[in-house]
């Protein structure tokens, strides 16, 4: 027995020698044969007419154990002078000839070790790969309800270093670059979980912007022996690098066929330099850790997703939202969450929110979205906020409520602005033709800080009284017929510019409104109070379809500019339009140098012959009536120490045209007395035209005005001492005794006037 088992020993031994000296010669044949020229070329024309394109190796090494290939390139479509398509610089496979007895294969090494792929998209949206035929061979086919085999497949390491990958598309002007790419997986195999490391630099250009980013990814995969609803992804960390800003993903991924995650992202570092290239004039913030974690699942047989939890953490503020969708031949979603920021905290990320504007606060609400409507509530609470173009605002709260773009409502609205309290309301519903708007607002005082002037507005064409006072002196002097005769206001030349601005189309709004205030000062524009008081519905940029009625009531005050002050918008045309035209007016037909011959005092202290669009005044009220468009002034009162005016009239803004009528005097006149000189006014409001009357002539008008109205008596003795209008008696004492009133003696006021007023006193021309 024991020399049998010697004998089978010794046999064994034999064979496996034998073994051993095959594989040894034939690992020497494969590398001899493998190395040798007419190999290669072999190799080479065989690959080229697969792939129809010109291939060079420079190196290949065949042997028992794996395969060894160096310098393989294939060329562009057309040879290699169109460029190269792909290279390697080193790739290999090493594998277990042992373990193919047992029906595994397992690879210990596939390395790729430098190299690069060039895929290009042309102008006509072809890609560079697509002549390259995919295989002569026919796909075999499966046998009916034959079960899938799936060899033992073990890889020790997947090892790929230095790989380059562009892709450049010609016909939408983008590319993108993944350079030194890298991907190392060890262990890898189908049953159990395998360790996954990659990072790359990745440089993305859209048309001339460019966006560069290195990217590192580790993780763990488990493919289930391919069983997908088991798969799953653990990801240890996702790195984006953007320029100082890196963004670190976490979480896990389960079931590839209806996955379920849940991830983490944390940004460090996020500000203004990282925003640098997206939007340059991004003012200077940091924040210094941003936190967004999610749980989600998608159901894709069905086409739907679930966000079970969003939660968004910054300083000073959180975000928490859920959210489902469906998508399919419509797409269908609801979501909803609530938020609440500190803006003190939020404001110390930015220097320009802390130390320029002062924003303090709370702000806290909740919203409801759908894919046809959407609602929210905002609430703010001891708001603050130091705001360019208008001051100081210190603690703002109310409530607001919207829902979609149907209603607004802004309810306890309360807060300061530049120290003075103010409080109200607005409500806004959107119906299917209009806008509904009610307003209630109650100032204090409405003080803005002053504005600097834009440069070269000095000159604005909206200032009109330089050109009116050149352009209109000849028909100023020309001679007249009768007493009554119509002078022409403005030539088309000097008509008021309109501002050169694209029109936005907005909705008409129906509007009632309330809003009183103390002092107001703004840009040109001041008052002592100010009260307003509007029903109006078709209230558009236009005007030209407004119904309703709108009343005002303005203290004492002055308008800076009041060409400009119409022109503001909407609430300030229709308030101020009417008074526009007439200083226009008044400017041209030469009313204020008439009306300068009856005020008092000192020359020097009489006022510009010409408004020059500046109004000073004791009140200023009106009473307007719109209807389809055309406003009509039932009642509009101007009151100042100079001049006095009562205006009336329409104005159609479909077509501009004007029919108003204005009554002046000199001094204060409010509701009663008379006023002598009276104004019509046609024409358009770009081209408004204005005829003056005289009440008889121009001694009627001197005597009448001063005699007559119920001017105070500094009025009466300033006309009498200035002008020597009306002289007192010789023997009367220089100052009345008490209760004593004054006593005047009329005088020819011819004396006063020139030589074309004499004319159109006495009835006639010369």
């Amino acid at each position: 027995m024991k020399k049998k088992l010697k004998k089978i020993s010794k046999w064994g031994f034999y064979i496996l020698g034998g073994l051993l000296l095959a594989a040894a010669l034939a690992d020497t044949g494969l590398r001899w044969a493998s190395s040798s020229r007419r190999v290669k070329n072999y190799l080479v024309q065989k690959v080229s007419a697969a792939l129809k394109r010109d291939v060079r190796l420079k190196q290949v090494r065949a042997s028992v154990f794996g395969v060894r290939v160096s310098g393989l390139e294939v060329a562009e479509q057309g040879g290699f002078q169109q460029g190269t398509f792909l290279s390697v610089d080193k790739a290999g496979v090493r594998f277990s000839l042992i373990h193919l007895l047992h029906g595994h294969l397992k690879l210990r090494t596939v390395f790729l070790h430098g190299g690069a792929i060039r895929i290009t998209r042309g102008a006509d949206g072809k890609f560079n790969f697509a002549d390259l035929s995919s295989s002569s061979v026919p796909s075999a086919q499966k046998e009916p309800h034959a079960d899938p085999f799936l060899p033992r497949i073990t890889l020790g390491l997947l090892d790929i270093e230095q790989l380059d990958v562009f892709y450049i598309d010609a016909a939408q002007n983008r590319s993108l670059a993944v350079q030194q790419f890298m991907l190392r997986a060890r262990r890898l195999m189908f049953t159990e979980p395998f360790r996954v490391i990659s990072k790359a630099q990745v440089r993305w250009v859209e048309g001339d912007f460019p966006l560069e980013s290195t990217l590192a990814f580790n993780a763990r995969l488990n493919l289930a022996d391919l069983d997908l609803e088991k798969a799953a992804l653990d990801i240890t960390n996702l790195i984006v690098r953007y320029r100082s800003t890196p963004a670190v993903l976490t979480g896990q991924i389960k079931n590839f066929t209806n996955p379920s995650a849940r991830l983490a992202l944390e940004i460090s570092r996020l500000s203004n330099d990282t925003l640098a290239e997206l939007a340059p004039d991004t003012p200077e913030f940091l924040i210094p850790a941003l936190r967004v974690d999610v749980a989600a699942r998608a159901h894709l047989a069905d086409s739907r997703a679930q966000i079970s939890r969003l939660h968004l953490q910054l300083p000073g503020g959180e975000l928490n939202a859920t959210a489902k969708a469906a998508f399919k031949e419509r797409t269908d979603y609801q979501a909803e969450g609530d938020f609440a920021f500190n803006l003190d905290e939020l404001a110390a990320l930015s220097p320009i929110l802390a130390s320029t504007y002062g924003v303090t606060g709370q702000i806290t609400g909740a919203f409801q979205a759908a894919a046809d409507n959407w609602n929210a509530k905002l609430s703010v609470q001891q708001v603050g906020a130091t705001l360019p173009a208008a001051g100081r605002l210190d603690g703002l709260s109310t409530q607001i409520t919207a829902e979609g773009l149907k209603t607004l409502a802004v309810k306890d609205l309360s807060g300061t602005l530049n120290g003075a309290h103010f409080d109200g309301y607005l409500t806004a519903v959107n119906r299917p033709l209009y806008v509904d708007a009610r307003l209630e607002l109650n100032m204090e005082k409405f003080i803005l800080p002053p504005q600097a002037e834009p440069a070269g507005t000095e000159q604005a064409a909206l200032s009109l009284a330089p050109q009116e006072q050149t352009a209109l002196a000849p028909a100023q002097q020309a001679p007249q017929t009768a007493p009554a005769q119509e002078q022409t206001a403005l030539a088309p030349a000097q008509q008021a510019p309109q501002a050169n601005t694209p029109k936005v189309k907005f909705p008409p709004v129906h509007l009632r409104a309330q809003i009183k205030s103390g002092p107001v000062s703004v840009p040109y524009f001041y008052a002592k109070s100010v009260d307003i008081h509007t029903r109006l519905t078709g209230i558009t940029a236009e005007l030209d379809k407004a119904d309703g009625t709108a009343e005002m009531q303005i203290g004492e005050g002055e308008i800076q500019d009041i060409y400009k002050l119409t022109q503001a918008n909407s609430v300030t045309k229709a308030m101020f339009l009417s008074l526009s035209v007439v200083s226009r007016v008044i400017n041209s037909l030469n009313v204020v140098d008439l009306l300068s011959k009856l005020m008092p005092g000192d020359k020097e202290q009489m006022p510009e012959k010409k408004t020059d669009g500046k109004l000073a005044f004791e009140s200023f009220s009106g009473a307007l009536k719109f209807n389809k468009g055309v406003m009509e002034m039932t009642k509009g009162s101007f009151v100042s120490d100079f001049m006095s005016l009562k205006i009336s009239g329409t104005t159609n803004f479909r077509n501009g045209v004007l029919d108003m009528q204005v009554n002046a005097a000199p001094g204060k006149h409010y509701d009663t007395g008379i006023m002598p000189i009276t104004l019509k006014i046609g024409g358009t409001v770009d081209e408004p035209k204005g005829s003056l009357s005289m009440l008889g002539s121009a001694a009627a008008l001197v005597t009448q005005a001063v005699g007559n109205n119920f001017a105070s008596n500094a009025v009466k003795k300033g006309v009498g001492g200035f002008f020597g209008l009306f002289k007192k008696k010789q023997d009367a004492p220089a100052e009345p005794f008490p209760g004593q009133e004054d006593t005047f003696v009329p005088v020819d006021p011819q004396e006063l006037l020139n030589p074309a007023e004499k004319n159109i006193a006495e009835g006639g021309s010369k």
